[in-house]
């Protein structure tokens, strides 16, 4: 990774995960326990286990920290489409950028002298952002008309959990961004493109293949 990055033992993120399970399970058992005192011990049932499917469905949607990293990004000028991945792409005045908000599959970490993006070796977790940037600015390419006058270059952003030493910051190709913060680094970019081009490269993302969010 480039750029500092403030240790973060690997127990601490195991130990937030234990942490949030732990609050969730007391929520889930909480709920529970009043709907059977109000509705009987069947509703109480149904209470908890909707509960339990309710942060269930949200890991597997990605979280809080999705919502978190799109939050405001309209405001700064860029709309978003969901690129079919997990990720999103968005598209701006400061160019062409894609998301993945799932900041809890991306805990920093320092472990045996080598820095870590969740479970993986960080190096390999950016790689993969990268690989999907470059893929993604291929498709792009292909859609738009020979001489497009504006840069076609998708920069991929990794919103992560932990500790950095600044909102956002680059690793390589890759930016690494606290999920609250990737609305503000977009909205600091310089602007590279215009209205019209915005709308020609929307048009080419659909026609690639991704959707209006």
């Amino acid at each position: 990774m480039s750029g500092p990055v403030r240790k973060m033992d690997r127990r601490s993120a195991v130990s937030g995960r234990a942490e949030r399970v732990f609050v969730r399970s007391l929520v889930v058992v909480a709920l529970g326990v009043m709907g059977a005192g109000f509705l009987g011990w069947r509703a109480g049932l149904l209470v908890a286990a909707l509960t339990a499917l309710t942060y269930g469905l949200a890991g597997l949607l990605g979280g809080p920290g999705r919502g978190r990293a799109l939050r405001g990004l309209g405001r700064a000028g860029y709309q978003v489409l969901p690129d079919g991945t997990g990720r999103h792409m968005v598209v701006g005045p400061g160019g062409i950028y894609l998301i993945d908000g799932r900041s809890w599959r991306h805990a920093v970490a320092r472990a045996g002298g080598t820095w870590r993006l969740g479970e993986a070796p960080a190096a390999r977790v950016v790689g993969r952002a990268a690989a999907a940037g470059r893929r993604l600015t291929g498709r792009l390419a292909a859609e738009l008309a020979p001489g497009f006058p504006h840069p076609v270059d998708v920069v991929s952003i990794l919103a992560v959990s932990g500790r950095l030493p600044e909102p956002a910051m680059r690793a390589g190709d890759v930016v690494l961004a606290r999920p609250g913060a990737v609305a503000d680094y977009l909205a600091e970019r310089p602007e590279v493109l215009d209205t019209d081009a915005i709308d020609t490269i929307l048009a080419a993302a659909r026609r690639a293949g991704s959707t209006p969010a």
